[in-house]
């Protein structure tokens, strides 16, 4: 990953980059990692995803761009709530950002109960249980790759339990790493799930598994809220040509 990746506006054109500078409320509004075109889309599969649901599930699932500072600000309320609070990253190695990352938890000013890592790699992973104080680490690596592998950071103060009977096998034509946890805050419990599929791989196979996983969790865990996180490599904005992402 080059330095400039990391810049402001890196994957923003020269169009969009205009209207974010003419724009009279910064980038609140605008999508800044895709075009109108993009974003039409990203509008259509979310109505056909409501179309296919529960339409009540999706009253929340908006997106909003927010700097650090204004997360702190919006959610400050928060202190003291008994709901979870949850962050995913694709972090890319956590080898080559593990001080990046060690800064970004502490510009919480919410204490984040579980971070989950997708691509943490596997490079030097076992000198890094240690590096957040309050908090313990899990973590699936690739079996034949440094490439790929998911750790979730939970917080001590919470109860935890690994759900190894949910766990996907990874296969040749289906590389996956995922972890399942059951997660205890005050008196609530939540079935937490973290997860990167491999690119490249049959996306067929990888739903036929994910959707035993969820079966299995409605048969034996089916009061218990279900909160799945991950980076699945799968571009839904194909849902309308592609029968199989569709089935997805």
């Amino acid at each position: 990953v080059s330095m400039f990746e990391e810049l402001p506006f890196f994957n923003v054109n020269n169009d969009e980059l205009l209207r974010v500078l003419n724009s009279s409320d910064g980038y609140t509004n605008i999508n800044l990692n895709n075009t109108n075109q993009n974003t039409n889309v990203d509008e259509n599969l979310f109505d056909y995803i409501k179309e296919i649901g529960n339409a009540d599930s999706f009253e929340l699932s908006h997106c909003n761009n927010l700097s650090i500072e204004d997360f702190n600000v919006r959610f400050e309320n928060m202190k003291a709530s008994t709901d979870l609070s949850i962050i995913h990253l694709n972090i890319r190695s956590l080898n080559s950002k593990v001080e990046e990352f060690q800064i970004f938890v502490k510009l919480f000013e919410l204490d984040i109960d579980v971070f989950i890592l997708s691509e943490i790699w596997s490079t030097n992973i076992e000198f890094y249980n240690d590096i957040l104080e309050n908090y313990n680490l899990f973590t699936d690596l690739p079996l034949n790759s440094k490439v790929g592998g998911v750790g979730i950071f939970v917080n001590k103060n919470l109860k935890v339990s690994v759900c190894s009977n949910l766990s996907i096998t990874s296969s040749n034509e289906c590389k996956v790493e995922n972890i399942w946890l059951k997660i205890s805050k005050q008196s609530s419990t939540y079935i937490i799930g973290g997860l990167y599929r491999h690119p490249n791989m049959s996306v067929k196979i990888f739903s036929e598994k994910f959707t035993a996983v969820l079966s299995d969790i409605r048969k034996n865990y089916k009061k218990l809220p279900c909160l799945i996180f991950g980076d699945l490599n799968i571009d839904l904005l194909q849902f309308k040509t592609n029968n199989i992402t569709s089935e997805y």
